[in-house]
């Protein structure tokens, strides 16, 4: 008979382990675009400025929804990781209310 075993402290440190890569993607991305290159006074200036900065707008959003994945898929583990741990604990009690009731018929 094949068994599963549940991991709840691996759960709960992968979505803790999400949770952190999310919020280290938004902070990796600020870092990178903190300053804005230096722009020339011409119209090929202008226009290049005008494309990286719908380019930067994408790219924000982009990272922003990907972080905000990893938030929901990291509080998707924390709720697997405490369902678990309940059932476990329910399947636990019923099991110690089964031996006892069997321990008082023997």
């Amino acid at each position: 008979m094949s068994e599963i075993r549940f991991r709840t402290g691996a759960l709960r440190d992968g979505g803790r382990s999400l949770q952190r890569a999310g919020e280290d993607l938004g902070a990796q991305l600020d870092s990178l675009l903190a300053s804005e290159p230096a722009w020339g006074e011409d119209d090929v200036s202008a226009l290049c400025q005008v494309v990286y900065q719908s380019v930067v707008e994408v790219v924000r959003e982009s990272v922003t929804a990907s972080a905000e994945a990893f938030a929901d898929h990291a509080a998707k583990l924390q709720t697997a990781a405490a369902l678990y741990d309940s059932v476990e604990e329910t399947n636990a009690s019923a099991a110690d209310s089964i031996g006892a009731e069997l321990g008082r018929e023997a």
